[in-house]
């Protein structure tokens, strides 16, 4: 998809490896499937970043990658 922003600055974001949620990785008490697979990368300004959901462990970690760096998150509520 693609994201135009106020002040004009676009952002696109695509799907690069195919999201997997997984029904059986129901989050208690917000019941809710969660995604544990698949991999999103973001360009903005010309930086790429990406976002890494995993290799489908039930887990609500993501990986999410910029300039190099990566940092591990917890995906909330």
């Amino acid at each position: 998809w693609t994201t135009t922003h106020p002040n004009g600055t676009v952002q696109t974001a695509t799907i690069t490896t195919p999201l997997r949620a997984k029904m059986s990785c129901l989050a208690v008490p917000n019941p809710k499937p969660i995604l544990v697979f698949g991999v999103i990368t973001f360009v903005k300004n010309g930086v790429t970043a990406t976002l890494d959901y995993g290799n489908g462990d039930c887990d609500n970690t993501a990986v999410f990658t910029i300039n190099g760096v990566s940092y591990t998150i917890t995906i909330g509520n």
